[in-house]
């Protein structure tokens, strides 16, 4: 049976997970984007490194290819000696052979991983933080009602609205909202659904109007914006994730494919439904600002990569 100060020290223990909880919740938001162009930037930079990543996977996948049919013409003959009558005899098997090339692939490959392993790694290090603050704030940006107070927050004629509506009713609120929605005032209309939220339930009941269709009319662009932008990171983060795994020849499953193209798919409506003029195409977005970088590499950058990863196996072995 729990005593009184088994009781006392499990609640403080309860204390201190739920203020390390919160302390690591906080930590989570910092460097979390607070404007749309903070997102465009933070989109923008995961966007290049996954393409980093895909341009180091698929020379991983290149290199092993033109190895292993290099290798297998060679070993092909290997172990085959061709005697003074003609014939030939195969002092190996195709056994043997097989092991031999296996072998021979795997320390290759291994050489070919390592080359680019830490790069890589501190590529996804970087794009699972970018990730994670994007993720820490997204529903601010994708509800519309959170967006709208988001956006009016510090707007000075939001507080004036307030204060004119700190005692109105149901229908005084309802007419602020009509009249917010007709002119496309969104600080009257955060200080209308401000009010609204204050009043007694009963009162609330009376007021006709959905309050995230009202947000939706008044931050349609930038609702749209930040929800093209989040879909856009949050792919490009997916895609890194297969990119990495298929340059460390681990296997990827379907329902990763199957749900990266769920998500290409409902960006695509996004964009497609709206305001050309309005909203920029973010399918890849860029920054005007920062030149690309080119990321291709050459073929004999890529025999140096391996011949320095191969010494420095050597040198641990």
């Amino acid at each position: 049976m729990n005593t009184a100060k088994d009781k006392i020290a499990a609640g403080l223990d309860a204390l201190e997970r739920a203020k390390s909880s919160d302390t690591f919740a906080l930590q989570s938001l910092v460097g979390a984007p607070s404007s749309i162009a903070d997102l465009n930037r933070l989109a923008s930079a995961m966007s290049s490194k996954r393409d980093r990543l895909k341009t180091l996977s698929d020379s991983i996948k290149t290199a092993i290819e033109k190895h292993r049919e290099k290798k297998s013409q060679e070993f092909a003959q290997l172990g085959k000696v061709k005697l003074e009558n003609g014939s030939t005899v195969d002092e190996l098997g195709d056994t043997r052979r097989r092991a031999l090339l296996d072998r021979e692939m795997a320390a290759f490959a291994r050489n070919a991983r390592s080359a680019s392993a830490e790069e890589r790694a501190k590529l996804m290090t970087e794009i699972r933080e970018t990730a994670s603050k994007i993720a820490a704030v997204a529903h601010s940006w994708t509800d519309p009602v959170a967006l709208l107070m988001r956006q009016t927050l510090s707007d000075p004629k939001r507080a004036t609205y307030a204060a004119n509506l700190s005692n109105a009713g149901p229908v005084a609120v309802e007419n602020a909202v009509r009249d917010a929605v007709i002119t496309g005032d969104a600080s009257l209309a955060a200080a209308a659904l401000d009010r609204h939220d204050a009043m007694p339930k009963e009162s609330r009941k009376l007021v006709r109007f959905s309050k995230t269709e009202i947000a939706e009319s008044l931050v349609a662009q930038e609702w749209a914006k930040a929800r093209s932008l989040i879909a856009v990171a949050e792919i490009a983060a997916d895609e890194a994730e297969l990119a990495e795994a298929e340059a460390e020849g681990k296997r990827t499953t379907p329902e990763q494919k199957i749900g990266l193209g769920v998500k290409k798919s409902q960006l695509a409506e996004l964009l497609s439904d709206a305001d050309d003029n309005a909203l920029v195409s973010h399918s890849k977005p860029t920054e005007p600002e920062t030149k690309q970088k080119d990321y291709r590499i050459s073929d004999e950058e890529w025999a140096a990569m391996i011949d320095a990863a191969t010494i420095r196996e050597s040198n641990n072995e």
